[in-house]
């Protein structure tokens, strides 16, 4: 997959939570991972035409020995262009539709939460 998004703000929160278990962090992030998998397969987070990009979609589940890296995406080779925009036959320009980012952000507070959450049951 080529495109790549990332979450800033909650560094510190993601070294205290490894550093507490490796474990819960990333069952945090598979959560967060599979909340946005989940989202990807249905019709409100996915343009939908033919149902070929939805079906599309792929997850990668994240563990701590790789770097806590995961990844949510799509594997239908139009994807980009549906998200990114693109440029049709007859010149016009198609703006993106950003689904795939749209996904993510809505993540973004819920796997702060998460987070968070963790935290509170390590320090009980």
């Amino acid at each position: 997959m080529g495109t790549s998004l990332s979450l800033t703000g909650v560094g510190a929160l993601s070294k205290k939570l490894i550093q507490m278990s490796k474990l819960t962090f990333d069952n945090a992030v598979n959560d967060s991972l599979k909340a946005i998998y989940d989202r990807a397969g249905t019709s409100v987070y996915t343009p939908t035409d033919s149902g070929k990009l939805k079906d599309s979609s792929v997850m990668t589940e994240a563990n701590s020995s790789a770097n806590c890296s995961g990844e949510v995406g799509y594997t239908a080779d139009y994807a980009d262009s549906v998200e990114y925009g693109h440029r049709m036959r007859n010149g016009k320009f198609l703006p993106g539709q950003y689904f795939l980012r749209d996904n993510f952000e809505y993540e973004k507070p819920i796997f702060k939460q998460r987070l968070l959450a963790e935290l509170k049951k390590g320090g009980s």
